[in-house]
């Protein structure tokens, strides 16, 4: 939450300084803190703020690939363990089958059978063939009838510390609500 939060701060004064000097440049996005914010925000969204997602524009560039996610059980006791793919339009599959998560805090309501539609973002070359990667998988909350937006977020387990290497996002709507607020000091007596 606190990224997707600093994310807006600092896309909102850098779309501040656009504005006020009627620059219309658009960069791309790139590297991690490129991945997380693809993640937290919709294209058109990235695009008011003066970001594309243009894989062409430099090596390390954010790509997107199209394609589809399944969450299905595999058993529930005594351990939960739920099975994750990702198929990707370019026919490149992640999956987690037939495991437990490394440390479970919930299950992930299941997808339908044609599983559902998203974007996997990535930056340089991305993942390769073969390559063991860890992930975290979340769901935000549903609305109503309609499905939470699941992120899963794709880390380079081959390093010390995990560097994010690829999100995928459904297409559901994250349902969210901006507004204004104020920024007070609070003095205690």
């Amino acid at each position: 939450m606190w990224v997707r939060a600093l994310g807006w701060i600092i896309l909102s004064s850098s779309s501040i300084k656009n504005t006020m000097s009627n620059q219309a440049a658009t960069r791309a996005l790139k590297g991690e803190a490129g991945l997380i914010l693809a993640k937290s925000f919709e294209p058109h969204h990235l695009s008011h703020l003066g970001y594309t997602v243009d894989g062409e524009a430099h090596p390390d560039a954010v790509k997107n690939i199209p394609g589809t996610i399944y969450v299905t059980p595999a058993r529930m006791a005594p351990v939960t363990v739920q099975d994750v793919v990702i198929k990707l339009d370019n026919g490149f599959v992640f999956s987690h089958q037939n495991r437990a998560y490394d440390f479970y805090t919930m299950i992930i309501p299941y997808t339908p059978p044609e599983g559902r539609r998203g974007t996997f973002y990535t930056s340089g070359d991305g993942p390769t063939e073969g390559e063991q990667c860890s992930f975290w998988i979340q769901q935000f909350p549903s609305f109503g009838s309609q499905y939470g937006r699941i992120t899963v977020d794709i880390l380079d387990s081959s390093l010390e510390h995990h560097r994010i290497i690829g999100v995928f996002k459904t297409d559901d709507n994250n349902y969210g609500a901006s507004g204004k607020g104020t920024w007070e000091r609070i003095v205690e007596n």
